[in-house]
């Protein structure tokens, strides 16, 4: 199968061999918590979804997503090249 760990892989969790409450003590990923701020932050999914098919040119991905301004799209498009999304 593969060589990771059940704690990483989720097989213990899914299987009941380990409780809500072990979860909690599990190993967290250092990743985790920077992926989720970058992602949730305003607009960060519809721009991903807007390159999703191909790469788009900034006036095409402002096109696609309406009522969004220039100055957030470039902050949000650095954000992610700055998180190698």
């Amino acid at each position: 199968m593969n060589n990771l760990p059940q704690s990483v892989t989720g097989e213990a969790y899914e299987s009941n061999e380990i409780s809500d409450k072990q979860v909690l003590t599990l190993p967290w990923c250092p990743y985790f918590g920077a992926a989720a701020d970058l992602l949730s932050r305003r607009w960060a999914l519809a721009i991903l979804r807007a390159l999703m098919a191909k790469p788009l040119r900034f006036n095409e991905i402002s096109s696609n997503i309406p009522r969004i301004t220039d100055r957030i799209l470039s902050q949000r498009l650095r954000e992610l090249e700055g998180g190698r999304v």
